[in-house]
C-alpha cells in the first residue's frame, strides 16, 4: 500500500481550511449587506472560495448570487 506524501496531506488540508474560512467570510459579507438594507440586485465583493491557500481574488457579485446554504466552493473567480 502507497502512502500520502505527508506534505501533500498537509497542503490539501491547509487548502480546505482556507476554503472554509473564506466561505464564512463570504456569508459575513452576506448578512452584512442584508441587514444594512442591500437588496438582491447590489453587488458586494466576495472572495474567491477556490481551494488555493495563495489566493486572494475578489468576486464581485449581486447579493442574489450568494447561497448561504451552498457548500464551500461555490463563490469562484474564474480569472
Amino acid at each position: 500500500m502507497l502512502r500520502d506524501d505527508p506534505k501533500t496531506s498537509v497542503e490539501a488540508f491547509a487548502d480546505a481550511g482556507a476554503q472554509f474560512v473564506r466561505r464564512m467570510a463570504n456569508h459575513a459579507i452576506y448578512e452584512a449587506a442584508k441587514r444594512g438594507g442591500a437588496d438582491d440586485s447590489s453587488t458586494r465583493e466576495f472572495l474567491c472560495e477556490c481551494g488555493h491557500l495563495e489566493c486572494r481574488r475578489m468576486v464581485t457579485m449581486p447579493i442574489s448570487g450568494f447561497d448561504p446554504v451552498s457548500p464551500p466552493g461555490t463563490v469562484v473567480s474564474h480569472a
